[in-house]
């Protein structure tokens, strides 16, 4: 490797703030050697005008809703990004809110969910992820962590890869370089714990009278499917720096 890759992460979630806030995903790109360019624009943070001086881009998760007018203006900011970096070919890589956005940008439509989706889900590899260079290989159903209130519809030209039962668009790509995972691939046990402290009244609010239940299954399942769950994390990171690097030296 000739120079370090440079992928700006745009952070969303409230008070997140440097490579943490990315999990697995940030640990991976350093541990390889590369430079995470962290920004918060819903908390101020300059975002640049264009995908000029980056390699990839890494949207990551939050609260918001894509079609809270409350965040219009930093989601509009974001949508021009992705489709700065989509257009220029330079790898997109969204989680969560980061996959809502993605498909918001390219005429998706983005929805609240009847029941928030929340813990460990199956979720199944489909016939097109055959030769994707992130998921070609992959097992055929591993559980993966989730934790959101609204889904997305497929853009236009948009391939699913991976679907649940609950909600079925998880995993999709747009052209050679771009991608959208509902899931939260990228949480630690450590991480998922964090959440589940610090948003624990709001997150019981969505989920109503099941919430205790829901709460408890979650500590349950953390050591059943965690540790599948981060290899599936460094492998697709992994895949997806290799695939950026060859965008930039192709």
């Amino acid at each position: 490797m000739a120079h370090p890759l440079k992928i700006l992460v745009i952070l969303s979630e409230e008070g997140a703030r440097g490579v943490a806030a990315t999990g697995i995903i940030g640990e991976r790109v350093q541990a390889c050697g590369h430079e995470c360019l962290p920004a918060h624009c819903f908390e101020g943070d300059p975002l640049p005008e264009s995908a000029s001086g980056y390699d990839g881009l890494l949207v990551m998760g939050g609260g918001m809703s894509v079609f809270d007018p409350a965040y219009a203006e930093g989601v509009d900011r974001i949508c021009g990004l992705v489709a700065a970096f989509h257009e220029d070919r330079k790898p997109v890589l969204g989680v969560c809110l980061g996959a809502q956005l993605v498909a918001h940008t390219f005429g998706g439509r983005v929805y609240r969910l009847e029941n928030m989706e929340f813990g460990f889900k199956e979720l199944e590899r489909l016939p097109a992820s055959e030769g994707d260079p992130l998921l070609d290989d992959r097992k055929p159903s591993l559980h993966l962590y989730e934790g959101h209130r609204d889904g997305f519809e497929l853009p236009p030209g948009a391939v699913l890869l991976m679907a649940g039962r609950e909600v079925p668009n998880q995993v999709m790509r747009l052209g050679p370089t771009t991608y959208g995972f509902q899931c939260h691939f990228e949480a630690t046990a450590e991480i998922i714990d964090h959440w589940n402290r610090v948003h624990r009244e709001m997150i019981g609010s969505w989920l109503g009278s099941d919430a205790p239940h829901r709460f408890a299954e979650v500590e349950r399942d953390i050591p059943r499917y965690i540790g599948e769950a981060e290899g599936f994390a460094m492998s697709v990171t992994d895949r997806w720096l290799d695939l950026v690097e060859r965008r930039r030296d192709g």
